[in-house]
């Protein structure tokens, strides 16, 4: 009996002990460096493929929508090189505590920027888990940094998006990153 309790308490004690909490990632600055590889628990091949600059999986936006914010960032990227990329996925895509691994995930996988100027930015969106996510490039980070992003995520596009109006809230978002990024 006391050899079976005696087990019994291993083994929970083992399940216990190697139980991996499910934490989610904040949603503040997160420290980055070129030395990060690709998010180890992303898998690279069920990653969707850009269809655009805006890459609306979630069909949150109208065709007309669509056409204006692809068409902005067009014009934004003939004007200065810098490339805004939107995604939006839905929750049965990727959960909340993954969004942060996964933008940097699509980020990789699309390689976004221009190849030495690492001038690239992804705003990720996934209405049905209520998170955005803003990843810049290393060569913009400089001018606008992870904690400028969160404010524009904070000040400028969720108040839109409480409201429902998630196209207003993501131009004015784009409108803002592109006038941080014309500042000289």
């Amino acid at each position: 009996m006391k050899k079976n309790v005696a087990i019994l308490m291993f083994l929970l004690f083992h399940l216990l002990s190697n139980a991996q909490p499910d934490i989610q990632k904040k949603d503040v600055v997160f420290q980055r460096n070129k030395s990060n590889d690709f998010p180890a628990n992303i898998d690279s091949t069920l990653l969707p493929k850009a269809i655009g600059y805006l890459n609306d999986f979630e069909n949150i936006f109208s065709a007309t929508e669509k056409k204006e914010i692809d068409s902005i960032l067009v014009a934004y990227e003939k004007e200065t090189m810098n490339e805004i990329v939107v995604i939006t996925v839905d929750s049965t895509y990727i959960r909340p505590e993954l969004l942060y691994d996964f933008s940097l995930a699509i980020c990789y996988k699309w390689g976004l920027g221009k190849k030495g100027l690492d001038n690239g930015i992804l705003i990720c969106i996934s209405k049905s888990i209520r998170h955005i996510q803003i990843q810049n490039g290393y060569g913009i980070s400089a001018e606008l940094g992870d904690v400028e992003t969160k404010r524009i995520i904070d000040d400028v596009i969720i108040p839109s998006f409480r409201d429902g109006k998630f196209y207003e809230g993501l131009v004015k978002g784009i409108n803002v990153i592109e006038s941080k990024l014309t500042k000289k």
